[in-house]
């Protein structure tokens, strides 16, 4: 490693030290060093490496002894390979330049084949030293239950669901997914006219495990082909804000501080709650007995997978809370608060803070 000429104790002190390469600066563009002789890191991008030296290696790991400094070998036709320390003449045989370019053209192809080339410098030690803790080493006799594991065997298709081993789990999760939909009046059904703009769904399928029951759950859920909206005609905006993470803390706090109670619900298929302001029509979806040629749905309520779905349950959900009291804070939308009188002189707060996981 350089050392700068502004930090070297006089004229003829040296221009370079020794260090051990810790990795790399932001920028790409530096090193980090640490300076064996203080142990202090230094960042710099005037460095050379001996490829050759390995100084965190073991002593008993070391690798064999390389006793030639110089190799030589023989490219095409050579029946074996030579190494030996002395520098390795080159064929008398092969005849001169000048002399070549007259020969043949199979003669010129032997001459160049025989030229030998010669390789300087000692091999490279192949032992790599890799400080690997063992507690993160997978046992032997647990590799094949985590190979079983990582066999996604979950159906990417509505028809790959129906001939799976599990297809009377899947469908069961199929129709309660309609059923709830039809239940919470998510469309309607409507003539299907030329003019009018169909977006495309897809079915997505999930397995998970319950830990209150302890069993696996089969869930599917009907989603809409957002890509195939147009910005101005089926949807105008899609930004919605999420909950921060400060906000939470500063939630938290408040109620170490004041021995308060943290409650949580979880709103199942809280976009189907979500009512549309825009017209929005989709096709019609598989496992839905609908004739399909002459019958589309018209959506009044969001369904996962369309751009404005978030937008469209934030302000579902912004319209309840300030129905009920509850103030919204102007740095961070999604959180409201709600103080409550409870006797003289005392107040009770009560604040709500929307999860950005949707």
């Amino acid at each position: 490693m350089a050392i700068p000429k502004l930090h070297r104790s006089w004229k003829l002190a040296p221009a370079r030290e020794r260090g051990a390469l810790l990795g790399y600066e932001n920028d790409n563009m530096s090193y980090r060093i640490l300076r064996l002789h203080d142990k202090k890191v230094a960042i710099t991008k005037h460095a050379t490496f001996e490829e050759t030296s390995f100084p965190s290696l073991n002593q008993d790991h070391s690798p064999a002894d390389i006793t030639t400094d110089q190799q030589c070998f023989t490219i095409g036709g050579a029946d074996s390979i030579t190494a030996s320390g002395e520098p390795q003449e080159l064929n008398n045989e092969s005849p001169p330049l000048e002399m070549a370019a007259d020969l043949p053209t199979e003669t010129r192809i032997e001459a160049l084949q025989a030229t030998r080339i010669r390789v300087i410098g000692p091999q490279h030690p192949t032992l790599v030293n890799s400080n690997i803790d063992n507690l993160n080493i997978l046992p032997h006799s647990q590799r094949a239950n985590i190979l079983l594991t990582s066999l996604d065997t979950t159906p990417r298709t509505f028809k790959a669901a129906l001939i799976s081993d599990n297809r009377d789990l899947w469908k069961e999760a199929i129709d309660k997914e309609l059923e709830a939909m039809v239940k919470l009046k998510v469309w309607e059904v409507t003539g299907l006219e030329d003019n009018r703009k169909l977006i495309g769904t897809t079915w997505i399928f999930k397995t998970k495990q319950n830990l209150v029951y302890g069993k696996k759950e089969y869930k599917a859920r009907l989603c809409a082909q957002g890509f195939t909206q147009t910005p101005g005609i089926d949807y105008k905006k899609s930004y919605a804000p999420t909950g921060r993470l400060n906000s939470l803390r500063t939630l938290i706090s408040f109620a170490a501080a004041n021995n308060l109670q943290f409650h949580q619900i979880d709103v199942k298929s809280a976009f189907l709650n979500a009512p549309l302001t825009e017209d929005v029509y989709l096709s019609i979806p598989q496992g839905l007995n609908i004739w399909q040629q002459s019958h589309c749905l018209k959506l009044k309520k969001a369904i996962y997978g369309l751009r404005q779905a978030p937008l469209a349950w934030y302000d579902c959900l912004k319209k309840w809370l300030k129905s009920v009291g509850f103030r919204v804070c102007i740095l961070d939308p999604v959180t409201g608060a709600l103080m409550e009188a409870r006797g003289p002189g005392t107040q009770e707060s009560r604040t709500h803070l929307e999860g950005s996981k949707r």
